[in-house]
């Protein structure tokens, strides 16, 4: 009886043994399925696009604009069109007229400080840490009443309205320099030019 029961089990045992090598060895006929690998499948392989930004603080294209200091950050040629993003310096005193746009979707996060908004018929403050959006066909301006400067980022969908900015902004190669005083003139010509970008400023 004995026998019988250790001959059964070492049946058992090498039938485990065997079926394990089956399954573990390549056979002859079986074709192998490569593992996916992001460095070398083609469908899987995460390239850093040509396009890829990295500014630090203060870097970028910067303009004096109507007494606000823009520095662009991201222009819509460098994303496909799709939206620009830029920050805002807005020193005491400064704001803009009161004006509507045809053609693009609008945001603000406020950065520093506190300005004095005025969305639709809505009059607000905004302060650090706030946002605002505002959309086309929406009149609207803020202004820094504060003795203190203000800090904002922002950015427009689509974008193109950058382009403004670069039209009619003064080149700031030192960004400690005073801000050139506005004139007049200066208005006036950029109110014209807003018109080409789909921009009415609001007499009030």
């Amino acid at each position: 009886m004995r026998y019988i029961i250790k001959l059964i089990a070492g049946i058992f045992f090498t039938v485990i043994i065997i079926t394990g090598c089956a399954l573990t060895t390549p056979q002859p006929n079986a074709k192998s399925v490569p593992v996916a690998d992001s460095t070398t499948d083609p469908a899987l392989n995460i390239k850093t696009p040509a396009n890829l930004k990295l500014l630090q603080d203060r870097e970028g294209t910067s303009v004096w604009a109507m007494g606000v200091l823009v520095t662009l950050k991201l222009q819509s040629k460098d994303a496909g069109g799709t939206y620009a993003m830029f920050e805002d310096y807005i020193p005491p005193g400064v704001g803009t007229p009161l004006h509507v746009h045809s053609r693009e979707e609008e945001f603000w996060y406020m950065l520093d400080g506190e300005l004095n908004w005025y969305v639709g018929n809505k009059e607000f403050q905004a302060k650090k840490g706030d946002f605002i959006n505002t959309p086309r066909g929406v009149p609207h301006r803020f202004k820094n009443a504060s003795n203190k400067p203000a800090r904002m980022f922002l950015g427009y969908s689509p974008g193109g309205f950058e382009q403004w900015f670069l039209d009619v902004g003064k080149p700031v190669r030192n960004l400690q320099e005073a801000p050139p005083k506005v004139a007049p003139d200066d208005i006036q010509q950029a109110i014209k030019i807003a018109k080409k970008y789909g921009v009415e400023f609001i007499k009030q």
